[in-house]
C-alpha cells in the first residue's frame, strides 16, 4: 500500500475499496480497514472487524473505533461498554 505509505490516503482507500470488492481476504480486509481508519471514516470500518475473528492488532483497531465512534455518537457507548466488560472478565 504504497499509496498509503506516501500521504495519498484518498488513493489508497479508492484502491483498497476496489480490491475488497473483488477479493474477500483477511489481508485485503486489514488494508481496507486501515484505510477507513486514515480517512476517519470509521462508520465504514467497524461492521469489517464487527463479526470477524480478530487478531491483536484488528482488536486494538475494534476498540480505537468503538471509543471514537462512541465520542461522535451515543449509540457507539452501550456497544465500547460492552466490549470493555467483555474483556475485563477474560
Amino acid at each position: 500500500f504504497l499509496a498509503s505509505d506516501n500521504g495519498q490516503k484518498a488513493t489508497a482507500l479508492a484502491v483498497a475499496e476496489r480490491l475488497y470488492a473483488r477479493v474477500q481476504t483477511d489481508e485485503v480486509r486489514h488494508f481496507l480497514v486501515t484505510a477507513y481508519i486514515a480517512n476517519k471514516q470509521y462508520e465504514k470500518a467497524l461492521p469489517l472487524l464487527a463479526g470477524a475473528d480478530r487478531t491483536p492488532k484488528e482488536e486494538e483497531d475494534y476498540f480505537f473505533l468503538l471509543v471514537n465512534l462512541s465520542k461522535q455518537n451515543p449509540k457507539y457507548k452501550k456497544d465500547l461498554a460492552d466490549y470493555a466488560e467483555a474483556h475485563l472478565k477474560s
